[in-house]
């Protein structure tokens, strides 16, 4: 307590120098950090690339696959909309409780299966809600996520740069 003796105090560890843009490239590249580094890209993508295809282009699928009035289709894809904020909420939660290795992988199982419930609904109203709804809940646990976890993976210096890049 107070002050720490000369030993501690020599062993307390001192902030990392800021690594530039290109040094933390270079170190996301390497040997290291390569297979880490390519899992997050490839994560991030299929997250990014779900995430905007389904979120953008419910009201279409709605109308033009599932033949659903311009009515109706406001009112499920508000439905649907309304999981976006417990997903997230949850992912970081799960998260934090059961990993962020396990939350990942349980939630694109999850994500796939309820996207499968969505596409094979055939326009029948539970099985679109429940599909939509799985959906639109695990794309945030998901997001929530792998921003959690990409932030994990890379030394302090290139962490923001890490996160950053695989979501770009």
């Amino acid at each position: 307590k107070g002050i720490p003796k000369r030993e501690e105090a020599m062993s307390l560890s001192l902030p990392e120098k800021k690594r530039s843009f290109g040094e933390s490239l270079i170190l996301l590249l390497s040997p290291k950090y390569r297979r880490r580094t390519s899992v997050l890209w490839v994560d991030w993508f299929i997250y990014i690339f779900a995430f905007y295809a389904f979120e953008s282009w419910i009201p279409v699928f709605l109308i033009t696959v599932f033949h659903v009035t311009l009515v109706k289709t406001l009112l499920y894809s508000f439905i649907i909309y309304t999981a976006n904020v417990p997903g997230y909420l949850s992912g970081g939660y799960l998260a934090d409780k059961i990993g962020r290795k396990l939350t990942t992988i349980v939630g694109f199982l999850l994500l796939i299966l309820f996207g499968l419930t969505f596409g094979y609904s055939h326009g029948n109203v539970i099985p679109l809600l429940v599909g939509g709804v799985g959906v639109a809940f695990f794309l945030e646990v998901l997001g929530s996520t792998l921003n959690i976890y990409a932030a994990e993976l890379y030394p302090t210096s290139t962490r923001g740069v890490g996160a950053g890049v695989a979501q770009s």
